[in-house]
């Protein structure tokens, strides 16, 4: 199953539409991150970051995202941890034993191709100005 061992982290605003395999696309802007899936199987997996979600650790040169990705609802079921920028390998959903829930594993929906990920960022970056305006004013 793994294809890629290491991610690269490409900051930017605004997420491509057309991914490149082996990077993080790492939207602060938007607090999410979003890359195709490790196995390689080329499904596009959004992590949202928020207290709830993921979170996002930078230390100057590699990414952590925690806790773990599990493509539980992909055709390819992986589960995996990016540390450091290494992808660190957990068993599948399939293998008998495999923890599907708990603190430590995050399962990932399927990448809406309605736009709607892209509609809930321009509404949560809207809201951050909002917040940002009535603190600053209040």
């Amino acid at each position: 199953m793994p294809d890629h061992t290491l991610f690269d982290a490409h900051f930017s605003r605004l997420i491509p539409d057309a991914l490149s395999a082996g990077v993080l696309y790492i939207s602060m802007d938007y607090g999410t991150v979003i890359h195709l899936c490790a196995c390689g199987c080329g499904e596009k997996v959004i992590t949202p970051l928020s207290p709830t979600d993921w979170q996002l650790l930078y230390d100057g040169e590699t990414v952590t995202l925690m806790p773990s990705i599990g493509n539980y609802n992909f055709p390819c079921r992986s589960h995996y941890w990016i540390k450091n920028s290494q992808v660190v390998w957990a068993p599948s959903f399939d293998t008998p034993g495999a923890h599907m829930s708990g603190p430590e594993v995050r399962l990932v929906d399927p990448a809406p191709t309605n736009g709607l990920a892209k509609l809930r960022g321009y509404f949560r970056s809207i809201w951050r100005w909002i917040v940002q305006r009535l603190t600053r004013h209040g």
